[in-house]
């Protein structure tokens, strides 16, 4: 085998879908990833329901082949991993990429914390679920929110890691795997407070990935290496966060340059990256 493949999860719309067609140009180019020769020669995108974008984009070309399923249901995770690992078989390719995007959902919701808004495919608000944003000590009574909030934001993205962690290690390529987090899930960072089980699930995200990356890096220490990070992709210009962006005081992304910018970050993943949180534009956050 010399081909690779990718996931993107979340892959419908907003930065999912973004990051679907420059990943897609970028294997038309012929892009290199580790081994020479070993180019990306299938991308498998992820999503609940396509949108008509990402059914235009897979009839364009072979290369997108769309997986329908639910990350959070009991056996989602492992029903995609099955359909991705006999795509990859049925071609002969290695799994060596996977951008972790969406939770339960693929449309990106919006927090808000202090006039900074976060674009990212997970759940902050959501009165179906009973999920809402405590901004109080008092706030902390709605255990089901809570919990929703985990499920989707924590638990969804690391049991789909699990679930694709026997094709990561099954070759010697290089593997890259960039979950989407969020600035407010940093500890050290956190200086207002607020958002406490919104800033917690993402801070459990974090604390999963981070060990999902001693992990995967020891199952292939031998065999090719790999690089687990956590991503922030910054303020996203979409229809959602339209009426907030008066109150953003700092650069607002388009979708096609947040995905562009982390998608140049995270090609250019080094073994010594491993275990690393990141901001789109390429600087560290803390723990």
């Amino acid at each position: 085998m010399t081909g690779t493949a990718a996931v993107i999860t979340g892959a419908s719309r907003g930065i999912g879908l973004a990051l679907t067609r420059a990943r897609l140009s970028r294997s038309r180019q012929e892009l290199h990833l580790g081994h020479e020769g070993s180019r990306l020669e299938k991308l498998f995108a992820v999503c609940r329901n396509p949108s008509s974008e990402l059914l235009g984009l897979a009839a364009s070309t072979p290369r997108v082949q769309i997986v329908q399923g639910s990350l959070t249901s009991a056996t989602g995770p492992a029903d995609l991993a099955t359909a991705i690992r006999q795509g990859c078989a049925a071609d002969g390719l290695m799994l060596s990429e996977l951008y972790n995007i969406a939770g339960s959902a693929c449309a990106p919701f919006f927090c808000h914390m202090d006039c900074l808004y976060v674009s990212i495919c997970l759940i902050l608000r959501e009165p179906k679920l009973g999920v809402e944003p405590e901004r109080r000590l008092e706030d902390m009574a709605n255990l089901d929110g809570m919990l929703n909030t985990f499920a989707i934001n924590s638990f969804a993205p690391i049991r789909l890691i699990g679930a694709l962690a026997p094709q990561f290690c099954s070759h010697d390529q290089m593997v890259r795997v960039a979950s989407w987090s969020a600035r407010v899930g940093s500890i050290t960072d956190n200086r207002l407070g607020g958002w406490y089980s919104y800033r917690a699930s993402k801070a459990a995200q974090n604390s999963f990935t981070k060990s999902a990356a001693i992990e995967l890096q020891r199952r292939k220490q031998r065999k090719g290496g790999a690089a687990v990070v956590a991503v922030h992709p910054g303020t996203v210009d979409t229809a959602l966060s339209a009426p907030f962006q008066r109150n953003v005081k700092h650069e607002i992304l388009r979708p096609e340059a947040s995905a562009q910018m982390l998608m140049d970050l995270i090609l250019h993943l080094q073994l010594e990256d491993n275990g690393k949180f990141f901001a789109y534009d390429g600087t560290e956050i803390p723990w």
